[in-house]
């Protein structure tokens, strides 16, 4: 009775439930639930601003001291990228709104990596680090921190996004996921890179 009932739904009531079941699903197994999240997230970043700092903060020369590790496990400190605008992303591999924002981030890296310093870190071991890229195949500059996190770009939320402009300055912090690859952090990439 119960299964006649159902059967005799709408096929859009009945598709609708079985997308609900499939996700549910989804989300209860591990291996598919971080890109479930992720796939859920994507349409909501579309609501967050992206925004310059009211008040833009000089970082310390020490902040520039900051040693990271690239995938290949090259040394490189902060001071590397001084003299061009650089845009640095807090991530990881287990962070759903994290993978969410990471086709944005790409599509913005894919038009801008030539002009800006992208670095894109996990503090994450680098094993599961590279794991991730030899997966998803993304392409990103991605490093993980050999050295304390600098005090000026501390953050306990993932993902965080800092862009520093030419002369030093932290021009912007971005907590929580964003359309990274839209016209509001274009045209502050392209004033920063204009200055």
């Amino acid at each position: 009775m119960l299964l006649k009932k159902f059967l005799q739904r709408s096929k859009l009531s009945l598709t609708i439930d079985l997308a609900i079941v499939a996700l549910g699903a989804m989300l209860l197994i591990p291996a598919t639930r971080q890109n479930t999240i992720a796939m859920m997230l994507r349409p909501t970043m579309f609501i967050h601003h992206i925004g310059l700092l009211a008040h833009p903060q000089q970082l310390e020369e020490s902040t520039f001291d900051w040693q990271l590790f690239d995938l290949n496990g090259n040394k490189h400190s902060l001071s590397e990228y001084k003299g061009k605008v650089i845009f640095i992303n807090y991530w990881a591999s287990w962070c759903a709104p994290c993978l969410a924002e990471t086709n944005q981030l790409q599509q913005l890296y894919s038009d801008y990596g030539s002009k800006v310093n992208f670095l894109f870190i996990s503090n994450e071991e680098q094993q599961i680090v590279a794991n991730y890229e030899n997966n998803k195949k993304t392409g990103l500059p991605y490093f993980t921190p050999l050295t304390q996190y600098p005090n000026q770009l501390q953050t306990s939320s993932l993902p965080t996004t800092f862009i520093i402009n030419k002369e030093g300055v932290l021009v912007m912090k971005k907590t929580g996921i964003a359309p990274w690859n839209g016209s509001d952090s274009r045209r502050i990439l392209d004033s920063l890179l204009a200055e």
